[in-house]
């Protein structure tokens, strides 16, 4: 047997190609995911500032990152990796923790709304709260009570005012968002909805039922599946909304909806959709009772076909 021997150049360059190889594969099998939009609301339904929201696994909630939400109840949490996620989303002790399947897409939404008593599900340390511990740590229990407070009612100074009017504090303004699209806000759950036609990667599905059933919701909070969640559905409401509920469900079992780009981040607090951004494009097929809804207000005709509806219009 005849053994050859590398010269020095050959070898290095065997080397560098072992390592990038190496490298690729390592990089390969690494499932990139996106950026994750989730919107916090409050028990009643309204955004919830100021809210801690971490992303992580449950040894470590904040191992992907947290974020604080704005004033529209918004956290975006970036580069959030591919694959079951959990999210938790809590204001002091009160918390609400999910666990999201995150994809690839570059932009994805969900809803979380906190619960009105105090749950302990947090990120880490809530201060003022005995024996919480921060993620990954171990928690340390104290024997020692703690030492009582010298602070008294007594030693409270009296307001020299009375309180008038104009120092109550704000009611908040109800605001929404994919204000006119299927689904809750911006992805959310709801009963007889399929995921495929809720909003994500910053497209949204709309038909005339899901646009006249929110416009409806803003002016009737207890209507039908008005409220935050899929249980809403089967937890009772007032009677109102029911008709645009089952139009929306009627349009989307027949395929009459569109799509539009939409900025999860744009509040509405108007309680009427914003014609230009969620008004039906050019080619949308419609019942000529929801031409309205065409971006031109006007639709011809569709060619009569097998298995297709005569009375179809096309926007123009």
């Amino acid at each position: 047997m005849t053994m050859r021997f590398l010269a020095p150049t050959a070898l290095a360059r065997r080397a560098l190609f072992t390592v990038c190889a190496i490298a690729a594969a390592s990089c390969a099998s690494v499932a990139h995911g996106g950026d994750l939009h989730v919107t916090v609301l409050t028990p009643t339904g309204q955004p919830a500032n100021a809210t801690t929201v971490c992303a992580g696994t449950a040894q470590r909630p904040t191992q992907y990152g947290s974020a604080t939400a704005n004033a529209s109840g918004i956290a975006i949490l970036r580069n959030v990796p591919a694959g079951p996620v959990q999210v938790t989303a809590h204001f002091g002790q009160n918390g609400q923790v999910l666990v999201h399947q995150v994809g690839s897409a570059a932009q994805e939404s969900i809803t979380m709304r906190l619960p009105a008593a105090p749950t302990m599900k947090t990120c880490g340390t809530v201060p003022g709260t005995p024996g919480t511990a921060l993620p990954g740590n171990p928690r340390i229990e104290s024997s020692e009570p703690p030492a009582p407070t010298s602070f008294q009612l007594g030693n409270v100074e009296r307001p020299t005012r009375q309180l008038t009017p104009s120092t109550f504090p704000r009611v908040p303004v109800k605001t929404e968002y994919c204000f006119g699209a299927l689904g809750a806000q911006c992805g959310g759950a709801q009963h007889n909805l399929p995921t495929t036609a809720l909003c994500a990667a910053g497209h949204c599905q709309i038909n005339a039922g899901s646009w006249e059933h929110d416009e409806c919701c803003f002016a009737n909070p207890k209507g039908m599946a008005c409220q935050v969640g899929p249980v809403d559905y089967v937890t009772g409401h007032d009677g109102k909304c029911v008709n645009e509920w089952n139009k929306a469900l009627a349009r989307l079992g027949a395929g009459l909806n569109w799509t539009r780009r939409i900025d999860f981040n744009k509040p509405n607090s108007t309680g009427k959709v914003e014609f230009a951004a969620y008004c039906a494009p050019t080619g949308t097929r419609v019942l000529p009772e929801d031409v309205r809804y065409c971006c031109s207000r006007q639709a011809d005709p569709v060619p009569v076909l097998p298995g297709i509806p005569s009375n179809l219009r096309a926007c123009r």
